[in-house]
């Protein structure tokens, strides 16, 4: 039985209807914020983005209540979530929004909608984001005033805050991806029978960046889901004929009343329903790859890098205008960017002042590289061809002297013909560190991926963590189920193998440094 049921895959196909039965954009409130005169209609379409490839972006205009993509099933991608069966739904999501949307103003950015209108519970499942946080809200049905279900959702009494439980709540800043992950079981007929409000045998479990989050009962006035252990919530997911297989099913995008007050573009990428975690998660689908014919790495651009030499553990540095390396990584001089030009790549500084601003250039003469002005980007000199190795490292060739960038004995960037096949100063690592975006964005990252290295990763056997601009920490790495595998103080680097308790699987290392700063990073274990 194949893992993987569904796969919304838009390098495979850009059109909605492939992977979702319909684009949502009606109307139910043409009053107060959410009235659609005079506005732009909502979208739904692919880009490129610079960390993930092409994505889903789903824009919904301010004074437009919805723009959601609904159900999993199109013209050749289908899926139905039978009664009783449990399933994982993952998927990679960013959001962004004209203003800060208040704490008061949720937006829904995710529901497991009820097929029939105004039925019992209406939506089970949301996500809702407000003010840098995305919550995750399980709704009770509708009773009546004997206690039972059978009053519709619009005629039932009191306010729908009341049929409300957060179950978790995670801060995700707006232009930043984080990764999602849903176990839900669609309660079956057994469990339902005679009107019973319980929870139908359904259930919900979250996983956010990889790690299992604790749920509880918060934000309420009367309904509580039934919380097991903190890590699985019994709560009724099934309304409606318990015969239909699809009669519950998800939407993506952004909804409601709310906000209307809102130009918000949400973007959704590996959106997948899965057999298992692994096969859900987003963390298992490596973001950056190079093509099957070993040409040059994609899935580059789009973000800033520090580039770390593999031999010497020192970062390229754009100081001055020779390019060199430094024992730091720290300040935007170590940070650079990757432009394509064709196959190639112009490689951009990140700093915004000061000698050697712009571009890298090779200077054939001198066998160094320089910094120079940005314009124009298509001369000879300014490209490089950019491969990545087995190992996770990349190489980075002057394509007008067919010589690597090499970190030299007197920690200068110079061009070597040696390659980095037994050379590991012409090998460098990726360490992404922003958005490569037209002002500098100084967000703090959720993941500190520049203050914590492991690689090879997905992991086959021995595997090395690195702890950059950290001196030591404490570490510990657990499984995404919570289980501790290994801990230890570390100072600078350590080698683990398999054999050190590691299964297959994926796991989240957490280090405490000396200065009590928490580092998270994400590993997969083939």
């Amino acid at each position: 039985m194949a893992q993987v049921r569904w796969h919304a895959n838009p390098d495979s196909s850009t059109n909605v209807s492939t992977f979702f039965n319909r684009f949502d954009t009606a109307q139910s409130k043409t009053d107060g914020d959410c009235n659609p005169a005079g506005t732009a209609a909502a979208s739904v379409g692919t880009v490129v983005d610079g960390d993930y490839g092409r994505v889903w972006r789903v824009r919904k205009p301010r004074g437009r209540q919805r723009a959601e993509l609904a159900r999993t099933n199109g013209t050749s991608s289908t899926f139905a979530h039978g009664s009783g069966e449990a399933f994982y739904y993952g998927w990679r999501f960013k959001i962004s929004s004209d203003r800060n949307i208040a704490s008061t103003d949720k937006v829904t950015v995710w529901q497991w909608k009820t097929e029939a209108p105004g039925g019992k519970q209406n939506y089970p499942l949301n996500f809702e984001y407000a003010n840098g946080r995305l919550f995750l809200e399980a709704f009770g049905p509708c009773l009546n005033s004997s206690n039972r279900l059978n009053s519709a959702w619009n005629s039932c009494s009191g306010s729908i805050s009341k049929r409300r439980t957060t179950l978790a709540s995670v801060p995700v800043p707006e232009d930043t991806w984080v990764d999602i992950v849903l176990r839900i079981r669609k309660g079956a007929a057994s469990g339902a029978t005679g009107g019973d409000p319980g929870t139908g045998n359904g259930s919900v479990e979250f996983w956010f960046n990889g790690a299992k989050q604790t749920l509880s009962n918060s934000g309420a006035d009367e309904y509580r889901a039934t919380i097991i252990n903190g890590k699985k919530a019994n709560h009724r997911t099934n309304d409606g004929p318990f015969s239909q297989a699809d009669n519950v099913y998800p939407k993506w995008g952004a909804y409601n009343g709310k906000a209307c007050k809102y130009d918000i573009t949400a973007y959704f990428d590996e959106m997948r329903v899965a057999t298992t975690l692994e096969a859900a998660s987003p963390a298992t689908h490596n973001p950056i790859g190079n093509s099957s014919s070993g040409g040059s790495a994609t899935g580059i651009t789009g973000s800033w890098y520090q580039l770390r030499n593999v031999a010497t553990n020192r970062y390229m540095d754009g100081n001055g205008e020779d390019v060199a390396t430094n024992s730091s990584g720290s300040g935007n001089d170590k940070q650079f960017r990757f432009i394509q030009q064709g196959s190639s790549y112009n490689i951009d500084i990140r700093k915004t002042s000061g000698t050697g601003t712009g571009i890298m250039r090779t200077v054939a003469s001198q066998n160094r590289l320089k910094l120079t002005n940005l314009s124009p980007r298509n001369d000879g000199d300014k490209k490089y061809d950019v491969r990545r190795l087995s190992d996770g490292s990349y190489s980075i060739k002057s394509t007008n002297t067919d010589k690597f960038l090499q970190n030299n004995t007197s920690n200068t960037v110079t061009l070597t013909v040696r390659g980095p096949s037994g050379n590991n100063r012409a090998k460098w690592r990726l360490i992404r560190v922003g958005a490569a975006k037209s002002t500098v964005n100084q967000k703090t990252p959720l993941e500190s991926e520049s203050d914590i290295l492991i690689y090879p990763n997905p992991v086959s056997d021995n595997f090395n963590i690195d702890l950059n601009n950290i001196e030591s920490a404490n570490i510990t790495i657990s499984s995404v189920l919570g289980k501790t595998v290994y801990s230890s103080k570390v100072t600078k680097s350590i080698v683990l193998s398999k054999s050190n308790g590691f299964a297959s699987g994926i796991y989240v290392l957490r280090a405490v440094d000396n200065n009590g700063n928490t580092h998270i990073k994400k590993f997969i274990v083939k």
